[in-house]
């Protein structure tokens, strides 16, 4: 050689020749510490879920169905599901805004097809 030699960086020397894994081991700890802390806050913001929606999660899936696909009301549509009394209000408001908010990004969480989401939205969003 014509001694040029490449140093290797300090941390790669400590670990591998003389196996001294302490500065890993103090990296791995930091990171890990900071990824519970980042969790920790993300979890903090966000709310509890919705008791409505998560019991009737099939039945505002099927709703979304009658509605787009079938092209029923969304009265019709409720008179075929089986809904407790006390949470048709709730689940009749949680349908509509869905309705609302439903785009072609978003259709897919209702098995619903894009270029029928599309056309039902074209026809002026029926309901």
């Amino acid at each position: 050689m014509s001694g040029t030699c490449r140093r290797r960086p300090p941390s790669r020397f400590g670990v591998y020749e003389q196996r001294k894994v302490a500065a890993a081991l103090d990296l791995f700890e930091f990171i890990y510490r900071r990824s519970i802390q980042k969790y920790s806050v993300l979890r903090a913001s966000l709310s509890a879920p919705d008791p409505i929606r998560t019991r009737y999660r099939q039945a505002l899936n099927e709703l979304m169905q009658f509605v787009v696909l079938h092209g029923r009301t969304l009265d019709a549509a409720f008179a075929e599901l089986h809904v407790d009394a006390a949470d048709s209000a709730a689940l009749r408001l949680i349908a509509n805004s869905e309705l609302d908010q439903l785009e072609q990004h978003n259709c897919a969480r209702y098995n619903l097809a894009r270029g029928m989401t599309q056309r039902w939205i074209d026809a002026g969003r029926r309901r």
